[in-house]
This record gives structure tokens, C-alpha cells and sequence, in this order.
């Protein structure tokens, strides 16, 4: 009887949990543009990518894929455009950031 005493309480302390699942699906699979090796990225994808960011229509005149290592690592990519914005030195204009992880 006093085994069955103490199953019956052990069965009292247990509690029940309630188990939540969540499946993800990878929606980009790509790594960035400036993670890639530069011989492994086409003109057209730093084209895309230039024209994306900047919101300009015209083509980057020049562009530098670079990565640093040392103390700190840091890959990145430098653009250069076909012309100054018309509002470059326009006082009331939002400026717009970028950052990147």
C-alpha cells in the first residue's frame, strides 16, 4: 500500500506542458552580395543591388568589393555614381542611411 501511496502522489506532482512548434521556412537563401567572393559576383547583380540602395536609374560608374581582416574583419562594397544627386547640397533633404549586418 505504501508503494501505491507514493505512485499515486508522484502522479499528482507531475504537470502537464503544453509543447509549441514553430517550422520557419528560408525565405532568402542567397548570401549577401558583399559576403561573396568578387569573382563570384556578376556586373548585373552589382548593378541590382547599386540601383536598389541608391534609388538612382543610371548604372554605378565604378565599384570596389573589398575585405578587411585584421584586429576587426569587415567585408564591404563601394559605389561610385555616374553623377552628384541634384539635391547632394540641398540643407532641407533627409539624409538616408544603411546599415548592414
Amino acid at each position: 500500500r505504501e508503494r501505491q501511496k507514493s505512485t499515486d502522489k508522484a502522479k499528482k506532482k507531475t504537470k502537464k506542458v503544453k509543447e509549441v512548434k514553430h517550422e520557419w521556412e528560408k525565405v532568402n537563401t542567397q548570401k549577401p552580395i558583399w559576403m561573396r567572393k568578387p569573382d563570384e559576383v556578376k556586373d548585373e547583380e552589382y548593378t541590382a543591388f547599386y540601383k536598389s540602395v541608391s534609388n538612382d536609374w543610371e548604372e554605378h560608374l565604378a565599384v570596389k568589393h573589398f575585405k578587411v581582416e585584421g584586429q576587426l574583419e569587415f567585408s564591404g562594397l563601394l559605389f561610385v555614381p555616374k553623377r552628384a544627386p541634384m539635391e547632394m547640397f540641398d540643407q532641407k533633404r533627409k539624409k538616408q542611411t544603411l546599415n548592414c549586418t
